[in-house]
């Protein structure tokens, strides 16, 4: 029937637009992976004592870019305009930058879905809440960003001061 033919047009068609977006997620992973190797290597190589003043302020400007990067990726669309990480919100900027540079997200907890065939849905994207926001760690749940955040902010830590240089040194 006429219908049924439509219907299956339509699921072929989302089945392809799910397989677009999954390779688009698939390729802003590997970025933001790239992102947290190279922010782990800063955390190390920061980590030396005996870096003068210019070279502790390269390393933070290399880290603010990073954490740029970072946003840019959570705020990355897919080939249809929706956020990739903005959940069922439709937001196209999940994640704001607050005057402090604080990051919010503003997306959705939801990750939206789509119907492929009769009765079954794929994920079509993410909540950037759970990529960013809520990542797993030693002592519980943390914000990337945040974390960035505190490297920068050991890195500004006077070095006569008795407070520590570098929070993740660990």
């Amino acid at each position: 029937s006429e219908e049924l033919h439509s219907e299956t047009t339509q699921f072929i068609e989302n089945a392809r637009r799910v397989q677009t977006d999954l390779e688009t997620l698939d390729l802003a992973i590997d970025r933001l992976q790239d992102v947290l190797v190279r922010l782990q290597q800063v955390s190390v190589e920061s980590s030396n004592d005996i870096l003068s003043t210019a070279e502790r302020k390269l390393y933070i400007n290399e880290t603010k870019m990073l954490k740029d990067e970072m946003i840019s990726i959570a705020n990355q669309s897919d080939s249809y305009g929706n956020s990739l990480f903005g959940g069922i919100s439709g937001n196209i900027q999940p994640f704001e930058i607050s005057g402090n540079g604080k990051v919010k997200f503003v997306g959705s907890a939801m990750a939206k879905q789509i119907s492929v065939s009769n009765g079954l849905s794929v994920i079509q994207n993410f909540s950037g809440a759970d990529i960013f926001q809520n990542a797993d760690g030693p002592n519980g749940k943390f914000s990337v960003f945040e974390l960035v955040d505190d490297l920068i902010n050991s890195l500004s830590v006077d070095l006569s001061s008795t407070s520590t240089t570098n929070l993740l040194n660990t």
